[in-house]
């Protein structure tokens, strides 16, 4: 039975995977925006208005300048900046001071729009920026900032050896977490932004044991019993844990519950079945996605409720694996395999709606959404280069964040900022 657990698993990781749309960006209009840095400390404002370039570039909406100022522009300077730059972002910063403060202004009216203190949190500079970013990129579209995010992802450098990694949204900043003398998969991100978590299943002689480790490299281990204990799935308030375990033979769901007075878990199963049923989602009600092979030997997308009754199917034929819920858009991403290819669908849970977005030779793996619900991150394998990448569903626009130098894959997104 555990030969069959792991065969479906692996079955699984080939299949999951996600591509660029076809879509391209030509005769996107983007908006100007400057960027102006005020006050005295010019080293530290230069690194706070690069990085919010960056990040606000990155998104392919606007295209941002930057200026600096020892004083706080007046009604006739912003009025000045219109001619080319409609929006003024004012970012104040002082070296010795807690707090930075950044200030939107419509330069045609010389009106401020938003403004927000931001706390200096973490000692990494970088971050700072990609907080203020968070903020500015929320008063220009409304939608959540991500910037602040990051990605947990495995790489491979030797045979049957793992490297846990942790990166920028858009690649940068890589840190090896740990180094493994064996084969690691799946990590996931807890979701407790004061003590952010990345749990990963490590394969040893007897089964796959369910691992945590910090930011700072110090593991752990959650669950370790016989046969398979991975891909824990917790809700946004991190109280609702479901993982899925193989103790009695075929892989099962089960809540996790902690009781703190008596210092101890109890594992409470949610599946009963003779399939195999993995990659739990927990939805903002309770309710469940998951996959399962119990119907046929063709894993599809299920959904019951928190008590693992109310049952129903999401997808119909081919090989549906992955699923991905996104809060922010109600929608679910899975892979499905078509001609031999896994390629990225979407389904809308408010309407229905399924759409295929990938439709390329290579295989995709592990897609997941971003905390904003407007990007899509997955790991490709073309037959000669594993690397990860995420689409812009606002630009439709396909960013590799690895160069496929090394084998990388199972990408994970954490949907809150993490701050070293």
């Amino acid at each position: 039975m555990k030969k069959q657990i792991f065969s479906f698993v692996l079955a699984v990781t080939c299949f999951v995977s996600l591509n660029a749309l076809s879509v391209s960006s030509k005769g996107t209009k983007k908006v100007p925006v400057m960027v102006m840095g005020i006050g005295s400390d010019k080293s530290e404002l230069e690194k706070l208005c690069q990085t919010i370039k960056t990040d606000l570039g990155f998104t392919g909406q606007f295209a941002v300048d930057v200026e600096f100022s020892q004083e706080v522009p007046t009604t006739k300077k912003i009025k000045g900046i219109n001619k080319t730059h409609p929006l003024l972002v004012a970012v104040t910063s002082d070296g010795k001071k807690e707090k930075m403060e950044w200030r939107l202004y419509d330069t045609n009216s010389s009106t401020m729009k938003r403004g927000k203190s931001v706390k200096k949190r973490g000692n990494l500079m970088r971050d700072w920026g990609h907080s203020l970013s968070d903020g500015i990129l929320n008063a220009l579209t409304d939608a959540p900032g991500f910037f602040g995010s990051k990605i947990a992802f495995c790489r491979q450098t030797k045979k049957n050896t793992t490297d846990i990694y942790m990166m920028d949204y858009d690649g940068s900043s890589v840190k090896k977490l740990l180094s493994l003398d064996s084969l690691a998969i799946a990590p996931r991100w807890n979701n407790d932004i004061s003590q952010p978590l990345i749990l990963y299943s490590q394969y040893t002689p007897t089964n796959v044991r369910l691992m945590y480790t910090s930011l700072e490299g110090k593991t752990g281990i959650a669950a370790d019993f016989d046969g398979l204990n991975m891909l824990p799935a917790f809700s946004a308030d991190g109280t609702d844990v479901i993982l899925c375990l193989s103790v009695e033979g075929s892989s099962q769901l089960y809540r996790y519950v902690h009781y703190a007075k008596k210092h101890k878990g109890k594992y409470i199963p949610l599946t009963n079945n003779k399939g195999n049923n993995i990659s739990p989602t927990v939805m903002p009600n309770g309710d469940i996605i998951f996959c399962s092979d119990f119907e046929s030997k063709k894993p599809q997308i299920y959904k019951m409720d928190s008590k693992g009754r109310n049952w129903n199917r999401l997808t119909e034929g081919g090989f549906c694996t992955s699923p991905s819920y996104c809060a922010a858009n109600n929608k679910l991403a899975f892979i499905k395999n078509i001609s031999g290819r896994g390629q990225i669908m979407v389904y809308d849970m408010e309407t229905e709606k399924l759409v295929q977005l990938t439709s390329d030779a290579s295989h995709k793996e592990e897609c997941c959404w971003s905390p904003c619900g407007n990007y899509m991150l997955f790991g490709t394998d073309d037959g000669k280069k594993k690397r990860l990448a995420h689409i812009s569903l606002l630009t439709k626009r396909r960013t590799y964040i690895t160069d496929g130098t090394f084998n990388d894959g199972y990408p994970s997104w954490s949907h809150y900022p993490i701050i070293q």
